[in-house]
């Protein structure tokens, strides 16, 4: 008899049993909030910069959610992993995408996060944004190198097509991006 075991489960169900200090607490909860005092005495408080809650946020997850970008950009020079993933394969730039949070998903383009990467269910953070109609943040996503031909679905590569990534209209986005 052979017994076969999820061991993906056990390592959730683990790492939700996981606990976590005040300090990180106050961390995960003030990037929520986009206060960046809140978020900088955290951190001289010795919090986690990559702590996690319960759905795997880490505070720069959180601060994307809030589209704080002073906050996102405090976190990630104090060593926030850009590319963390929550429990559901979303990260940081994919929140900042669902939300609308142009200039948060700007510092995370040009602090390296990757575009290309994919939730559990097959998203990506262009899709993302064209699916929510935020037709700049696919622009940035575009000007940064992420493409419409890498989702999977040919529904999503339609709804891209309306989208200019010619290389004048990349220049003006990332002038635009640079300079706030």
């Amino acid at each position: 008899m052979c017994l076969a075991f999820d061991f993906s489960k056990l390592k959730r169900e683990k790492a939700m049993a996981k606990r976590i200090t005040e300090s990180d607490a106050a961390l995960l909860e003030a990037a929520l909030e986009g206060s960046t005092e809140k978020v900088a005495a955290a951190l001289n408080e010795r919090a986690n910069v990559n702590a996690e809650n319960h759905e795997g946020w880490t505070p720069l997850i959180c601060a994307a959610i809030s589209g704080d970008a002073e906050t996102v950009l405090l976190l990630l020079e104090a060593g926030a992993d850009i590319n963390a993933e929550a429990r559901d394969g979303s990260t940081a730039l994919m929140k900042a995408c669902l939300w609308g949070h142009r200039q948060a998903v700007a510092a995370l383009l040009i602090h390296g996060a990757d575009a290309g990467v994919e939730d559990d269910e097959g998203w990506t953070a262009l899709k993302i944004a064209a699916e929510k109609g935020h037709h700049k943040i696919a622009q940035l996503l575009q000007a940064a190198g992420a493409r419409a031909e890498e989702t999977k679905s040919s529904e999503a590569r339609l709804s891209f097509s309306n989208f200019d990534d010619s290389p004048e209209k990349t220049a003006k986005i990332t002038e635009g991006v640079k300079e706030k």
